[in-house]
């Protein structure tokens, strides 16, 4: 019976939480009363037969959907969309590690220091919706973004149309940074 008491110790542990940082913003002009949409790829180095862009559309249609839009054709509105990854510089990295001092033994072992620069990318989606017969002036404007270390887009792709499912048709009044913790985005994936 003895054994039991560490084991019901681990199964009271909670799991720790890891959070994404995001930046997020949306402009709100007027709902548009036609949810009818195309959407106009802006990625200068994308087309929309490109696999990238497939990928991604086809988990950027249930988002739509989710907010009343039907991609259609003839549409009511034009949803302007730009995504993907842009380097933005390079961090500093500090880690320590403890090495052990071969001539004292192991209780002297000592922390050493290291230094590493590492790229830093920037991940985003823009989306701006405009009137399909007067495109001059925008009807709403949803943008998100994350940074970190990874050059891969869809790596953070889940997380960035989670917080932008959210934006469409609404006004932050202001650019918005937030911790979202990974059990939020994950156990709301398909909703």
């Amino acid at each position: 019976m003895e054994w039991l008491f560490p084991l019901a110790l681990m199964g009271c542990q909670l799991p720790a939480v890891r959070e994404t940082e995001v930046e997020f913003d949306a402009w709100l002009r007027r709902a548009p009363a036609v949810k009818t949409a195309v959407i106009h790829l802006l990625n200068a180095d994308l087309t929309a037969n490109d696999i990238e862009y497939l990928q991604f559309y086809d988990r950027l249609k249930p988002v739509l959907e989710m907010n009343g839009y039907r991609l259609t054709s003839p549409a009511a509105v034009i949803l302007r969309l730009k995504f993907g990854t842009e380097k933005v510089g390079a961090a500093s990295i500090k880690s320590e590690i403890v090495t052990p001092d071969i001539d004292k033994g192991d209780e002297y072992a000592t922390p050493k220091t290291l230094y590493d620069r590492r790229a830093v990318y920037d991940k985003f989606i823009a989306l701006t919706a405009v009137d399909a017969v007067k495109p001059n002036g925008a009807l709403w404007k949803a943008t998100v973004s994350k940074r970190d270390f990874s050059p891969d887009f869809r790596s953070s792709q889940d997380r960035l149309l989670y917080v932008l499912s959210r934006l469409i048709e609404k006004d932050t009044g202001r650019r918005v940074t937030a911790s979202l913790p990974d059990t939020e985005t994950l156990s709301r994936r398909d909703t």
